[in-house]
């Protein structure tokens, strides 16, 4: 491995390729653009990390004898394979020891920092094995459980497990993967031990090593199949393992530690006993203690007993007194001090490197580094290093509109249009707009390109769009709605001769706008043409390179810097070099695979062809001098004179061929050395990498009668169509494909009559043979060719131009009526002269003599190359053209490209109008004219049939390319075809692909016979595929730890080198890498996190654990889960799902106390009683059912009706019927766990199918009981890249998107949703599908606001949304290998829905509220399409972008009519327009409402987008996550706007809900990156990538620096100033500092200051207080003042609240003038009080959320001890009944029985009330909704009969107030009414046959609490009800409102929540 070479070779790649692509033949736009690649280097300074060895212990293996036994060491001692042999004289390193030491001798466990290669799998894998060989040897059951993020990652153990274990004997391990097969052979078990290699093994005798997945384990704790193993493991596990856990943070890690619990507790140990290990990056800054707490709450472990292992590298191997002097420059000195600083530093960049060696240039850097790294001393690598080389795409090429702007006015050429960056940047330095750069596609001229936003230039870029606008009080307040349209400009020159004289000039102002009265410095073109040639322009030539087209062109010279495979076999490629390339997107791992492999059949073909010419070539030309042949003319002339007649043919021959070569100089003429098709055929056929490239490229299936095929379709993909940028070996100026019949022509009387002569006469013909029949097709194509073709074809014959066929292609004459003209008869026109270079000058004369020419031609090609196919004609290749060395070659001026003829010095690529104008475009000005030298060694081999060496090729290509160079006309492909021929070739490693074709592909490329690895994350984490020198990213990765992990793959053999290599993206962080290659060397980890906030994620594990008991408790009774919906709901009765139902309802779940107890320890559900648990578990499993059972009614229903009108043969009842079947036939626990019934092992949901099967695999599916899986992918991502229309790649083949797979379309309605919002409020909202379309909003109740999402010209009161389950191709088509380059581009806008407005003022900078706070809200992601809408049929789900485009359709997944036909009857009825794709899911969100500096609601969409790009980026980076876990919006709400960044996991990953934690570090970020960027508004270096493209209007980085900059410096009061404490404002509220301050120093105590007016306080309300208590903080409410108590019930509050928290009487304790609110005391010590000069607050949930008013931090203050605050004597009897559950099937008249029933002395209290006249009050502000009224009602009734009371009067007291004012009816009973006037009448109709009197008592204000009040003259209770009556229940039905009756009838009812409801009863 050379560095020096790498770089130089990779920099020279790049410019050859760039400048050859963008400046062909240009030699002064080359030169600037190389000037601009210098300022803005394509490459960055190189980062060199030292990889010297880890310390090593001072004992050797065989001295480990403290740790392990004598025999374990000498069976690893005798293993034969060096590769697993862990031989007794190796020293272990020093971390390596300390692990076996801490968890064998000290029974800890440990957590492993150390870096990728340091042996971490060995730290724990020995002391498992040998824990296990001496308490376990010979034993079945589950020792040790090994859990592995990827599969992959499992089987690159298996090597080391398996030799380990066969080693020592009496261990099994086992590989328990999705993959893992059911049964084996007996044999195969025989072979395999000591694995065991399948399912049944597995289960029947569990091993003792497991390795297995989350989602594995998380199924075998539910699946009855895998009983067995826990049964046959109780009490036996002792380790679990867990791989990468710096990974797992938020839910994911909630998620993991639940399993956790749930494996320890079914495998029946206790915690204590198991020992833990995991692997981790370093976190944080190191500190070992955030690490040893999130273990704790990981494992479940107290952190004593856990101890982090951290590693060292060490360079004392060799000591510095024998390192030399090399030279004067590379001194022992330096040498010395440079190991030192690589040892202790993460990295060098090789500038810092020259600087300690004293070496300022770059190219002489990299060498010293090699010549060091050479070095050995001793066995010893003197410098072992990895280098890490980064290389950026650019995303076009920008130029400034300003014409006198001077940056590079030394360097610019006068042709360039301006000033140009390659870095995308809104503004120049001198404050003008830059656009975009653009050529022509026809003609190639260039032009700047922009958009037009109502008279201001902005830069072109597909814009996102609002989709609810807002209505604002703001007047000032500019409105987004501003049209665009594309606009290009050109310099205004004098005389230009362009094809539109009515452009308008202008020029453009600093400030973007354009100015068409003043200024005259540019032309400006609306019309989309090209100005030059008049062509079409809506797809111009952008000037822009890509990672994958970079990855590409340095694939070669990447291999060769890695090493070669010692044992080669005929199928080694590149002499075994490989290397792994990563791609973080599935779609970009296969594309780099595909283009890999299509570039290598090129390559490999253009090699072929040019050495099999030229060495035809050589073997046949003629060696002779000029002289010579002079000679041998003057010979010929005198023996032809002299000649007999006969003989006189023969010497003419001669001469004429020996004139052609003087003519030639001497060199041959290459037409007497030309080869047929089938010569080159069979000649490639012959090479053993032509099987090679058909089985492994090509996916080739019958070699023997498809080579021929794949043979063709090679020469057909580089020779059928001439094209004009195509990179042939035509376009190369190397080989020509020529007509042998054109040789002997005459010249005809139609030419001689226009003076052409008979070379021009054969040029045209030529020409049209090329540019007009091969480029449109006009050829013979056989059909087999399509399965292995990479280029598009469209075979078509050519008819005369006199042919009646309709819509044939003719050959076509001049037309009098049109200016523009076909190809051939503009290049005749142009080479005729200037009198034919208008249509107007062509007179019917010279219209006669054009015509007559054509036709002479059409007929001369006619009777020559083509042939007759029934009336049209085409092309047969392989009978009519041959191949030919290319000589003398002209530049064409428009594709920049070489050319063989030209007519009269105009390209063939000629295009457009007839003027002259135009003409002139394609005239071939610089007369640029190259011969390529004939490459002198054919297929490499020299004349004695050697292969010729290497540094003898690249010194011809040295010498030779030195004119193509100075002409601007060599590259890369030039060396490819000339230079040493390097077969090698790629495999797609993704999760697209099946688990065989990985593992096949894996082995290719361990046994050299595949070189390149494209991978997704499959590949990332260790897995074991043979020793790699090399690495490639083709992006960024997105945290430090993976770019860490996937470096670390290079170099893991010890050698003294290795490469990694990282494209860049034209993005902030592509960028920002550039600028600081250290970055993931340098980047800290932020520290994971673990809180088990998400009670949806503790309930689903409280699910799977009861459903994993019921498994395990019914197996001997025969139950048997087979895994299906099918079995599962649908079996004779009872089925397992109905077993499971009255299991659960009936278990006794004090036999499994242990168990719920240990799995809800420190959740919100610790508290909760375990019966309650039962029964919400079976309230969840009865939403399932019920699920499914609508599901199949159905399906059912319509079959029926299907069935009735189209019979059951017909397409429909085939497609409901196979979707009916494939439900049935889905795996049951994949289905709970899709719909959250059941975890989902941390893993995102939200799941969809893309269906790319055919017709064929369809007809298997019907036919076979099998159930197959298609590949599926996130939702997010199917609705972008998969969306209908789209392409998408898998191995290679081509599938094309044609439809969805639509939720639910076998119902007569459809499975649909309806999307609003309100251009009032800004609330947007889904209404529930059984409500009406709603014309008010739910929450303003304004009238008319309602509208549907801006589809463009249509907009709605609503848009529909449909939410596929699934994308498919058409059924009837066939992948193909052509790849599509072209993507749509599509943005997914995000929709925050069901959040309403904020309420509450705001005083802090910056307010926060959560998801948390927002139960009814999710995130809607949809998709528009071209942004109309979608039209879709929703008979056969085929998607369209109109209506049009639906009629007369196939059915999307095939079938016929009754009449055969296979069109769908969908269209028109059932064609639904301006629908929208989408996905709604709920995650993790933060939403921010930020203040600008006037102290009000920012409401300026340019700052908040840019806020909310910078936010994303900044958390992002900060917690090292990828960029594409986060997202963000910007909603619009009245008169104010907020950001929202979002999780994009589906159930959030708890990244978002971080931002609270780290508020001052991301704006502190945020700051960082803004300020240190250069550019003027917004560049790719800080805003702009391809996400924010999208609203590249709304970008600004300067105004949102000025905020950051004034939320920094916001300055606090004089009169705060003047105190010594360190005083700051807060930027948000108290609630996330408190969290903040939590999770980073732990709290141990927070005092909180209220007010004593308890009146109104809100004590029925206090979770948010309960939460605080759980993070085990200690809660005092300090009391400011003291409370008068009006009553009981507010005496008792106090009692209360003092059971739960302490309550302290404060004193008022102020700074100035400021009260303290809150105070926190770390458990450091350090005490934080919260300030502010606004009297205190009552107790209620908002005191901490509280931003109206403006705190501040005090962070060094004294608190005082307050003392206890003195509670109120009770003079009551107290009563309290607990409502745990209520039973299945209980109803609304049975609660006041079940409260009187709990009451221990139920008797004695009916005695002391019975018979007495009580007058009866409620207070309840709750009481709200007519559920609430009946129950109400009811209650009151029926304990008057129970008791035997007598009630008088039952008023019920109400506020007006506290209902909210609406329009709408309430639908269901449990809706509130919309006021009380509503609430009366209802009351006054249902409570009319009560025997009592009902009355509703109006207050201004209700109380906090919630109680009856019984008045006697003799006695009164109250019963205080903790939440009110209808707290915590709700009817089992939903029950609408207008179905109930005014009678009181009674209805079921279920308890909802999972705490108990108390009742009090209190008696004075």
């Amino acid at each position: 491995m050379n560095f020096e070479k790498f770089y130089t070779k990779t920099e020279n790649r790049l410019k050859d390729a760039i400048l050859s692509l963008w400046a062909t033949g240009d030699k002064e736009m080359q030169d600037y653009f190389k000037y601009l690649l210098s300022e803005q280097p394509i490459i960055a300074d190189a980062v060199f990390q030292g990889t010297f060895p880890w310390e090593q212990a001072d004992v050797n293996f065989e001295n480990t004898n403290s740790v392990f036994k004598k025999d374990f060491i000498n069976a690893l001692d005798k293993i034969k394979d060096s590769e697993f042999q862990f031989p007794k004289t190796r020293h272990p390193y020093k971390h390596q020891l300390k692990s076996w030491k801490t968890l064998l001798n000290d029974k800890k466990s440990i957590a492993v920092t150390t870096g990728t290669g340091s042996g971490k799998t060995e730290c724990f894998m020995l002391p498992v094995l040998h824990d296990i060989y001496e308490n376990c040897n010979n034993k079945e059951g589950v020792n040790a459980i090994f859990l592995y993020p990827l599969n992959a990652l499992i089987a690159s153990q298996q090597k080391r497990m398996n030799a380990w274990c066969k080693a020592l004997g009496g261990i099994n391990y086992a590989l328990l993967t999705g993959s893992t097969e059911n049964s084996a052979k007996n044999p195969e078990k025989i072979k395999a031990i000591p694995q065991l290699i399948s399912r049944e093994q597995i289960r029947e005798t569990p091993p003792q090593i497991l390795f297995t997945n989350p989602t594995m384990l998380e199924y075998m704790l539910v699946r009855n199949a895998d009983v067995p193993i826990i049964q046959k493991s109780q009490g036996k596990l002792r380790w679990i393992l867990l791989d990468e856990a710096h990974t797992l943070t938020g839910s994911k890690a909630a998620e993991m530690a639940l399993l956790i619990r749930r494996v320890i507790s079914a495998f029946g140990v206790e915690i204590k006993n198991v020992r833990f290990a995991i692997t981790s990056a370093t976190v944080g800054n190191g500190n070992t203690d955030v690490l040893k707490k999130f273990m704790s709450n990981l494992c479940g472990i107290s952190t004593d007993q856990i101890e982090v292992i951290q590693g060292k590298r060490v360079n004392n191997a060799i000591d510095n007194k024998d390192i030399p002097d090399f030279s004067t420059t590379l001194t022992s000195q330096k040498i010395i001090s440079l190991r030192n600083k690589l040892l202790e530093n993460t990295g060098f960049t090789q500038k810092e490197i020259g600087d300690i060696l004293g070496i300022k240039d770059k190219y002489e850097q990299l060498k010293a580094i090699d010549f060091i790294a050479n070095q050995k001393i001793g066995n010893e690598n003197l410098l072992p290093v990895r280098g890490h080389f980064f290389t950026r795409g650019i995303g076009g090429v920008y130029v400034c509109t300003n014409p006198n702007c001077t940056k590079h006015e030394h360097h610019k050429p006068t042709k360039a249009l301006g000033t140009m960056t390659t870095i995308a940047e809104k503004n120049c330095e001198c404050g003008f707009p830059m656009i975009e750069l653009v050529a022509c596609r026809s003609c190639g001229n260039m032009m700047l390109e922009g958009e037009n936003a109502q008279g201001k230039i902005t830069q072109k870029a597909t814009k996102g769009y609002e989709a609810f606008q807002v209505d604002t009080d703001d007047e000032n307040e500019i409105k987004n709605n501003q049209q665009t349209s594309v606009v290009r400009f050109i310099k205004n020159k004098p005389n230009q001769r362009l094809t539109n004289k009515e452009y308008y000039t202008c020029s453009i102002e600093q400030n973007g706008t354009i100015d068409k009265t003043k200024g005259d410095d540019l032309i400006m073109i609306e019309d989309g043409k090209c100005p030059f040639c008049g062509s079409g322009n809506d797809n111009p030539i952008h000037f822009r390179i890509s990672s994958a087209f970079t990855n590409r062109i340095l694939s070669d010279i990447i291999l060769e810097q890695t090493q070669e495979k010692k044992e080669k076999s005929a199928l080694t490629l590149f002499d075994g070099k490989k290397y792994i390339s990563f791609t973080d997107s599935r779609q970009g791992t296969a594309k780099i695979a595909a283009q890999i492999n299509i570039d290598a059949e090129n390559d490999w073909t253009r090699f072929h062809v040019y050495h099999f010419l030229i060495k035809k070539y050589k073997e046949n030309k003629p060696d002779a001098t000029i002289e010579e042949l002079h000679q041998a003319r003057v010979q010929l002339l005198e023996l032809i004179d002299t000649a007999m007649p006969f003989m006189k043919k023969g010497y003419e021959t001669q001469l004429e061929e020996i004139e052609r070569q003087i003519a030639n100089n001497g060199i041959s003429d290459f037409s007497t050395f030309r080869v047929t098709w089938k010569d080159v055929i069979n000649h490639i056929k012959t090479k053993q990498d032509f099987k090679t490239l058909f089985v492994k490229a090509a996916k080739g299936r019958d070699f023997t009668t498809q080579q021929d095929s794949y043979a063709k379709s090679l020469l057909y993909d580089q020779f059928a169509r001439r094209l004009k940028r195509e990179r042939s070996l035509e376009n190369l100026g190397l080989v020509n494909l020529v007509y042998p019949s054109f040789d002997n022509l005459t010249l005809p009387d139609e030419a001689k009559e226009l003076g052409i002569n008979l070379a021009e006469w054969k040029d045209l013909l030529k020409i049209s043979a090329d540019y007009i029949l091969r480029h449109q097709f006009h050829f013979d194509f056989d059909e087999s060719m399509y399965l292995f073709s990479t280029n598009f074809y469209r075979p078509q014959l050519i008819y005369p131009h006199n042919s009646n066929i309709v819509n044939a292609k003719k050959w076509t004459l001049f037309d009098p009526k049109s200016k523009t003209q076909s190809r051939l008869i503009l290049l005749i026109c142009a080479g005729l002269g200037k009198e034919w270079h208008d249509k107007e000058n062509i007179d019917a004369k010279k219209q006669d003599q054009l015509n007559d020419l054509l036709l002479k031609i059409w007929n001369t090609l006619k009777s020559t190359i083509l042939k007759e196919d029934n009336g049209g004609y085409k092309i047969d290749f392989i009978e009519k053209t041959c191949f030919e060395l290319a000589g003398k070659e002209f530049l064409c001026p428009v594709s920049k490209r070489l050319l063989d003829k030209n007519f009269r010095g105009y390209t063939p690529w000629i295009k457009g109008n007839l003027t002259f104008e135009n003409l002139e475009n394609y005239y071939i000005n610089q007369n640029i004219e190259i011969q390529f030298p004939v490459f002198p060694h054919p297929e490499q081999l020299n004349e004695k049939n050697d292969k010729v060496p290497r540094n003898v090729i690249e010194n011809w290509l040295d010498e030779n390319s030195i004119e193509a160079r100075e002409k601007g006309l060599w590259n890369n492909l030039h060396e490819r075809v000339f230079g040493y021929e390097k077969l090698f070739l790629a495999g797609e490693h993704s999760a697209q692909q099946k688990k065989g074709r990985l593992k096949d592909l894996e082995k290719q490329f361990e046994d050299g016979e595949i070189n390149i690895l494209s991978c997704s994350t499959t590949m990332e984490m260790g897995v074991d595929i043979g020793g790699i020198s090399a690495v490639v990213m083709s992006n960024v990765p997105p945290m430090p730890a993976n770019y860490l992990q996937r470096a670390g793959r290079a170099g893991r053999r010890s050698e003294n080198k290795s490469l990694a290599l990282t494209f860049c993206a034209p993005n902030p962080i592509g960028l920002r890498t550039m600028n600081n290659p250290k970055w993931a060397l340098e980047h800290k980890i932020a520290p994971p996190i673990l809180k088990f906030d998400s009670n949806n994620i503790v309930e689903r594990h409280i699910n799977s654990l009861l459903f994993g008991l019921f498994i395990q408790s019914n197996q001997n009774a025969g139950l048997n889960i087979k895994e299906k919906i099918q079995n599962f709901f649908f079996d004779d009765a009872p089925n397992i799902g109905e077993n499971f139902m009255n299991w659960i309802y009936n278990v006794d779940v004090r036999l499994y106390h242990q168990q719920i107890k240990d799995l809800v320890k420190g959740t919100e559900f610790e508290n909760t009683d375990h019966s309650q648990l039962k029964m919400k578990v079976y309230d969840n499993f009865m939403k399932v059912k019920n699920n499914v059972q609508k599901q199949m009614e159905g399906f059912d229903k319509k079959l029926l009706e299907i069935k009735e009108t189209m019979g059951e043969n017909s397409p429909a009842y085939k497609a409901v019927a196979y979707r009916k079947k494939n439900f049935l036939e889905k795996f049951i626990l994949n289905y709970l766990a899709e719909i959250n019934f059941l975890p989902n092992a941390g893993l995102p949901t939200g799941i969809v199918e893309f269906d790319h099967t055919n017709f064929e695999d369809i007809k298997r599916r019907l036919k076979s009981n099998l159930f197959f899986e298609n590949p599926s992918y996130p939702i997010t991502s199917a609705l972008t890249e998969f969306a209908p229309g789209n392409s998408i790649l898998i191995d290679g083949l081509n599938y094309k998107s044609a439809g969805i797979i639509m939720k639910n379309d076998w119902g007569e309605t459809g499975e649909k949703n309806i999307v609003q919002g309100c251009n009032s409020c800004g609330y947007q909202f889904i209404p529930p599908v059984e409500n009406n379309i709603n014309d008010s909003c739910p929450h303003c109740h304004e009238q008319g606001t309602l509208k549907g999402i801006d589809l463009g010209d249509y907009r709605g009161s609503f848009t529909e949304l449909i939410e596929p389950v699934g994308f498919a191709v058409d059924l009837s088509t066939s992948p193909k290998r052509v790849i599509s380059e072209k993507s749509k581009p599509q943005y997914l806008e995000p929709l925050l829905l069901g959040v309403k407005p904020w309420e509450k003022k705001q005083n802090t900078i910056l307010d926060i509220r959560s998801s948390g706070e927002n139960r009814e809200s999710e995130i809607l992601f949809y998709n528009t399409g071209d942004g109309k809408g979608y039209s879709v049929c929703s008979d056969c789900g085929r998607v369209e972008t109109n209506n049009e485009k639906l009629a007369s359709h196939k059915r999307l997944r095939g079938g016929k009519t009754e009449n055969g036909e296979n069109i769908c009857t969908g269209y028109p009825n059932h064609i639904k327009s301006n629908v929208i794709l989408g996905a709604r899911f709920k995650t993790d969100f933060t939403e921010l409402r930020i203040l600008n500096k006037n102290g009000n609601p920012i409401n300026d969409k340019v700052l908040m987008y840019s806020l909310g790009v910078i936010f994303s980026k900044s958390l992002a980076e900060y917690l090292a996550i990828e960029e594409s876990e986060l997202g963000f919006g910007v909603k619009q709400y009245k008169n104010y706007q907020t950001i929202f960044i979002y999780d994009t996991a589906k159930g959030g990953a708890g990244y978002s809900s971080q931002f609270g934690l780290y508020i001052h570090e991301v704006l502190e970020k945020s700051y960082k990156i803004l300020h240190h960027c250069d550019c003027e508004v917004a560049c790719t270096k800080c805003l702009i990538d391809r996400n924010t493209q999208w609203h590249l209007e709304n970008l600004d980085r300067n105004i949102a620096l000025d905020w950051l900059l004034f939320a920094k410096t916001n300055q606090i009061p004089e009169n705060l100033s003047k105190y010594n404490n360190d005083i700051q404002p807060l930027l948000s509220n108290i609630s996330n500092e408190i969290r903040s301050l939590q999770y980073h120093s732990g709290i141990k105590s927070l005092n909180i200051h209220v007010n004593s007016k308890i009146s109104d306080w809100d004590i029925d309300e206090l979770k948010w207080l309960e939460n605080l208590k759980r993070e085990t903080m200690e809660i005092n409410l300090i009391i400011e003042g003291n409370p008068e108590f009006k009553n009981f019930n507010e005496k008792f509050s106090f009692h209360k609240l003092n059971f739960n928290y302490h309550l302290k009487q404060g004193n008022s304790q102020k700074i100035d003038d400021y009260l303290v609110h809150v105070s926190a005391i770390l458990n450091n010590g350090k005490v934080y009080s919260y300030i502010t000069n606004h009297p205190y607050h009552s107790l209620n949930a908002y005191i901490l959320t509280n931003s109206e008013e403006k705190f501040f931090k005090v962070t060094k203050h004294q608190i005082e001890d307050y003392p206890d605050f003195n509670l109120p004597q009770l003079n009551s009897t107290i009563q309290e009944v607990k409502i745990t559950n209520l039973p299945y099937g209980f109803y609304s008249y049975q609660l006041a029985e079940t409260v009187l029933d709990k009451l221990d002395n139920k008797k004695v209290f009916i005695n002391q009330v019975k018979e007495k006249s009580f007058k009866v009050n409620y207070f309840d502000k709750y009481n709200l909704s007519e559920f609430s009224m009946r129950l109400l009602l009811q209650f009151v009734d029926k304990f008057q009969k129970l008791t035997d009371v007598n009630i008088n009067e039952f008023n019920i007291h109400l506020a007006e107030n506290d209902f909210k004012q609406s329009n709408n009816v309430p639908y269901y009973i449990i809706d509130n009414y919309r006021n009380i006037i509503d609430y009366d009448e209802d009351l006054s109709e249902i409570s009319k046959d009560l025997d009592f009197e009902v009355n509703l008592i109006k207050e201004n204000q209700l109380p906090h609490y919630r109680y009856f009040e019984f008045i006697s003259d003799s006695l009164s209770f109250t019963i205080r009800i903790d939440g009110g009556i209808a707290h915590g229940i709700k009817p089992v039905e939903r029950l609408k409102s207008t179905e109930m009756s005014f009678e009181n009838e009674e209805f079921k009812i279920r308890k909802d929540v999972l705490h108990d409801i108390i009742y009090t009863i209190s008696i004075s």
